[in-house]
């Protein structure tokens, strides 16, 4: 149980180390363009994410006289207008030539942000800034080299310490979620063709992995899924590969017998 809590924590540590690396960018001076990501707009105003993003970006423009910039963001069911036009809207308010400006109003996503941004490049442009809160640098940058070979660099638009430490959490989660994406493409890759069904398995081996644990534990969980695979690699080697998933279902059967709530779990007692 402490090596499976101590996995976890070196891994949330390790995520949240390159999350916050992005609050110390540097941006590079002189960049051809700068993408403004979007985020919620309140009626016609900026929310306060968005309003740090285009103090951000207005300060590198004024510096910067040479720098185009696109603002991006779609429009959601309870904007009063799209988060790019919001944005473009700040910056002539701040004094930048509004043909300086370019409008990127379609998407809804960190990935469609840079996605359609590229393509209303300047031709020519190569070096690009992203502009976005610092603790949505590091998974901005990873997109947006994801996406192209071009050369981005990040500009970060400073957060409060709290909006930090608050949104720097959700983006362990939400790469979390990436590198799942990534480990499905893996374990896909190993099979000629795809099918609807093929990750049922592994959702049993969750469901199993979280019974024999306890539901509710976290640790529990993350300790059934090394009890798991335990006994697959054991049955694989030393007895017969087609027999793993018995071996697993009569580990399970023998936990709730002995455990009805699971390695970890609680018993709670319920009030008639």
């Amino acid at each position: 149980v402490h090596i499976c809590i101590a996995v976890g924590l070196a891994v949330f540590v390790f995520a949240e180390c390159f999350i916050c690396s992005g609050a110390f960018v540097k941006p590079e001076a002189g960049l051809d363009c700068i993408i403004v990501l979007g985020a919620k707009v309140n009626g016609t105003e900026p929310s306060g994410a968005l309003a740090q993003r285009i103090d951000a970006a207005a300060e590198y423009l004024m510096a910067n006289p040479d720098t185009v910039c696109i603002a991006s963001g779609g429009q959601g069911d309870d904007e009063g207008i799209s988060e790019a036009e919001c944005i473009r809207r700040y910056l002539i308010n701040y004094g930048i030539d509004p043909e300086r400006v370019l409008l990127e109003d379609k998407s809804t996503s960190t990935l469609t942000n840079i996605e359609n941004s590229l393509k209303l490049l300047p031709e020519g442009a190569e070096n690009i800034g992203i502009v976005t809160n610092d603790f949505h640098i590091f998974r901005a940058l990873a997109t947006a080299r994801h996406v192209s070979a071009l050369n981005f660099s990040g500009i970060p638009a400073p957060s409060t310490g709290y909006g930090f430490t608050h949104y720097a959490l959700r983006e362990f989660f939400a790469i979390g979620a990436g590198l799942a994406a990534v480990a499905a493409l893996m374990y896909i890759a190993q099979y000629p063709k795809v099918y609807t069904t093929m990750g049922a398995t592994l959702g049993i081996y969750a469901f199993v992995a979280a019974v024999l644990g306890g539901i509710g534990s976290l640790p529990g969980a993350m300790l059934g899924g090394l009890l798991i695979g335990i006994v697959q690699s054991g049955a694989n080697t030393y007895i017969n590969s087609s027999m793993s998933d018995t071996f697993v279902y009569l580990i399970l059967i023998v936990v709730l017998m002995i455990r009805p709530a699971g390695i970890l779990g609680k018993n709670v007692g319920e009030k008639v």
